[in-house]
């Protein structure tokens, strides 16, 4: 950690905006195998968040894959999809609610009965 705080008080106190050099200088000041140390720290904040972002582009895509599931299954059930579903369904990012509203509309026996669903998922809860 000490080797963290002489680095950033460094850093903070030489320059607003930071260069290669700034950064490869503030190194010389650790000492022995804090270049190592911090390419290491480095490493480490990359690879978490490639990580995370890894994991968001999964969420975002499962999210997108129950939307245009949903906008299938209500083609294929009622031979068309009503303007506005596409827009309700895009305000809904909760994959759980989505899943539910997949569901929901397997069971529905008209559209009219989908759309209640989907209105009621698309409010935000007031409770």
């Amino acid at each position: 950690m000490e080797y963290i705080v002489v680095f950033l008080t460094y850093l903070s106190k030489a320059t607003e905006r930071l260069k290669q050099e700034d950064y490869e200088h503030a190194l010389t000041m650790l000492p022995q195998g804090g270049k190592d140390i911090m390419n290491t720290l480095a490493d480490q904040w990359m690879r978490r968040g490639w990580d995370e972002g890894k994991i968001e582009g999964r969420s975002e895509g499962q999210v997108e894959g129950v939307r245009s599931t949903i906008l299938d299954l209500v083609l294929a059930k009622f031979d068309h999809i009503p303007m506005g579903l596409t827009g309700k369904l895009s305000a809904i990012e909760d994959l759980g609610a989505l899943k539910g509203l997949s569901v929901s509309l397997i069971k529905a026996d008209s559209l009219e009965a989908f759309l209640a669903h989907l209105d009621k998922a698309a409010k935000p809860d007031t409770q």
